[in-house]
C-alpha cells in the first residue's frame, strides 16, 4: 500500500511539472511575438533609427545620418530593431553610436590611431565610412580643415588633394 501512495505523489508531481514547464514556454512564445509586433509595428512605420548589438556586446543606436548607416543590418534574434525616436531608444538601454556627426554637424573626423598620431578625415577620404570616433579615447569632430590643423591634428594620408 505504502508504494502505491509514493506513486500516486510521483504522478502528482509529474502533472504539475508538465503545466510549469508548459506555462513557462506559453509565456516564452508570447514573449517572442510581442519583441516580433514590436520590431514590425516600429519597421513599418517608418521609424529609421537602428539599435544593434555591436562586435563587444554594446546595445549602440544609429541615426540615418550616421556614418556606414545603410551597411547596419537588423537581427530580430538578437533582439536588434528599429526606434521611432532617439529617447525610444535611450530608455531601451541603448546609446548613441560614436559613428554619428557630432550635434552640431561637424562633419570631420578626428582619429586617434594605435600610434597615438592624431589624424583627422574629409568625408571624401578613403575609408572615411570606415573610420570610427570614439569620445572616450580622445578622438574629436571638426567644422573645418583649420580647425582641426589649429587643434595639432594632420590630414590624413589618403585624402585627395582638392
Amino acid at each position: 500500500m505504502l508504494f502505491l501512495d509514493y506513486t500516486v505523489i510521483v504522478i502528482i508531481i509529474i502533472k504539475r511539472m508538465k503545466k510549469i514547464w508548459l506555462s513557462l514556454a506559453v509565456l516564452a512564445v508570447l514573449a517572442l511575438a510581442g519583441c516580433q509586433a514590436d520590431f514590425s509595428r516600429n519597421y513599418l512605420a517608418g521609424c529609421q533609427i537602428k539599435g544593434n548589438i555591436n562586435t563587444e556586446g554594446e546595445k549602440v543606436y544609429h541615426l540615418p545620418e550616421c556614418f556606414g548607416y545603410d551597411q547596419i543590418g537588423i537581427s530580430q534574434k538578437q533582439r536588434e530593431r528599429y526606434f521611432c525616436t532617439e529617447a525610444e531608444a535611450q530608455q531601451a538601454g541603448f546609446r548613441k553610436s560614436n559613428n554619428c556627426p557630432s550635434e552640431n554637424g561637424c562633419q570631420i573626423k578626428g582619429n586617434i590611431n594605435g600610434q597615438g598620431d592624431k589624424i583627422y578625415h574629409l568625408p571624401q577620404c578613403l575609408n572615411y565610412d570606415n573610420v570610427t570616433i570614439n569620445l572616450d579615447n580622445g578622438d574629436s569632430w571638426f567644422c573645418s580643415e583649420a580647425e582641426a590643423l589649429q587643434a595639432g591634428w594632420k590630414k590624413s594620408n589618403n585624402c585627395p588633394d582638392i
